[in-house]
């Protein structure tokens, strides 16, 4: 009775909740996942995308992101090839028999092969009936991971095992062991061949990034985790290679160099800037925005953006010329780059980029911005997300600039207003008010920052 049960909450697993179609590995019926976790087709998805967001059915929630930037659902689609119901059915299907031979090949044995293999079997198909059993599953899932990672005959049993770890019934039990499953993972891509592993332990690692915390995020961007990571995208570069891995790869590198300095450092001394100046050169227009956020997330460390302004790198000429987009989150983000470069003297600039005139004219480009997005129904909002306000308050006290103060107090007026509970919470916790108290009351603010200032203070609830 347990396994026809597991059959049906796997078969369930297996069809779009909205649609009731059974899912397929492409087509309009490929499954997609939400930042939220919960997965529907591409067909109904875009049914319900208004405007580049989405509403999940599941839960409510509203997402900023088009249909076409949704990562598949990585669990689903390789339940299907384990159930038999994808289309693809080739050799590298997950089956009874294959896996049976590689246990067998593991343990010498194949009486223990089978019964190891029967209790893994049915631990997928009844994985939504785990009571009190679910930290212990998943902690032996993990160690198996660990047992066959040098295995190269093992890439079915990897795969089976981070497809059930990642089953909504695993999720939360596995989280206390996310770290060192991230760190596994990391090791083994560090010397693995197989691009079936590669693309799957991306994708699974950018997720749980979503998860951890800074000092754990830290811990997975060290020097030899962040130079395989260049690699492999170096590598995807060189090919023109624009595959799920490719954008899952810079999705990772969003999280990773996200608030944590020493992540950033790494992907600098390892020449990530110039893949990613090459990048924003490239005519694939979805690689673009993740680029750049990783690029304004390496200027919030002051020491590297003396990188940037090194005349043999290119990366202002090229953010320069984004800020001209028509798309106004491309804009944005490229004027957000370009305002922390402008947190460094005149001197500098000078003397770095070997132009006497380049930072006067990257100031009134930031101002000519500010001016063109107050014309566009677009909404910053839309396209992205802010952890937190702080970059923004170094520049809210730079006096000496105005098309700083104004960037910074606009970005946090847009938010403020947009997302008024979210954003205004985060406002008052960081203690932002004050900022804003201060370029309200002092008389030589320029007047639109002020305005600003005003505004937002005015809409805190």
């Amino acid at each position: 009775m347990a396994s026809n049960s597991g059959d049906g909450v796997v078969e369930n697993l297996l069809q779009c909740s909205v649609c009731m179609e059974s899912y397929q590995e492409s087509g309009p019926q490929t499954p997609k996942m939400l930042p939220c976790q919960h997965s529907f087709c591409v067909e109904c998805l875009e049914k319900i995308s208004r405007d580049g967001r989405i509403h999940c059915p599941s839960c409510r929630k509203q997402f900023s992101i088009r249909v076409d930037e949704l990562s598949r659902s990585f669990v689903l689609i390789q339940l299907l090839d384990t159930r038999g119901l994808s289309p693809k059915k080739d050799k590298d299907n997950v089956t009874d028999g294959n896996l049976s031979d590689l246990f067998k090949e593991k343990f010498r044995d194949s009486d223990k092969a089978k019964d190891y293999l029967s209790k893994l079997t049915e631990k997928v198909l009844r994985v939504k009936k785990f009571n009190l059993e679910e930290i212990e599953v998943a902690t032996e899932l993990i160690k198996t991971i660990e047992a066959f990672k040098d295995d190269k005959l093992s890439s079915e049993v990897l795969l089976t095992c981070l497809a059930v770890l990642t089953l909504p019934a695993l999720r939360n039990k596995s989280c206390s062991n996310y770290l060192n499953l991230a760190h596994l993972l990391m090791t083994i891509l560090t010397t693995n061949e197989n691009l079936e592993i590669e693309s799957k332990f991306v994708e699974f690692l950018t997720n749980i990034a979503i998860n951890l915390s800074l000092s754990d995020n830290a811990t997975i961007g060290n020097r030899k985790y962040v130079e395989n990571l260049l690699s492999m995208l170096r590598g995807k570069v060189n090919a023109r290679l624009r595959d799920a891995t490719f954008y899952n790869l810079l999705s990772f590198l969003e999280n990773l160099t996200a608030g944590i300095p020493s992540t950033c450092t790494n992907i600098v001394n390892a020449g990530g800037l110039t893949i990613f100046v090459e990048l924003l050169e490239d005519s694939d227009f979805r690689s673009i925005k993740p680029v750049l956020i990783i690029l304004s997330n390496l200027t919030d460390v002051p020491e590297i953006c003396y990188h940037f302004l090194d005349d043999n790198c290119g990366a202002v000429e090229c953010v320069l010329k984004l800020m001209n987009s028509s798309e106004m989150h491309i804009s944005y983000l490229s004027a957000a780059v370009i305002s922390r470069l402008l947190t460094i003297d005149f001197k500098e600039w000078e003397k770095l980029t070997k132009s006497l005139n380049l930072r006067n004219t990257a100031l009134t480009n930031v101002y000519d911005c500010l001016a063109k997005w107050g014309q566009m129904e677009s909404n910053i909002c839309f396209h992205i997300r802010f952890k937190t306000f702080k970059p923004f308050y170094l520049l809210l006290q730079r006096y000496d600039a105005p098309p700083l103060q104004l960037f910074a107090v606009w970005t946090i007026w847009k938010c403020c207003t947009y997302s008024s509970e979210t954003y205004q919470e985060m406002l008052i916790k960081e203690q932002g008010i004050d900022y804003l108290l201060e370029l309200k009351q002092n008389l030589y603010v320029d007047k639109n920052v002020k305005k600003f200032a005003e505004l937002t203070l005015n809409s805190i609830h």
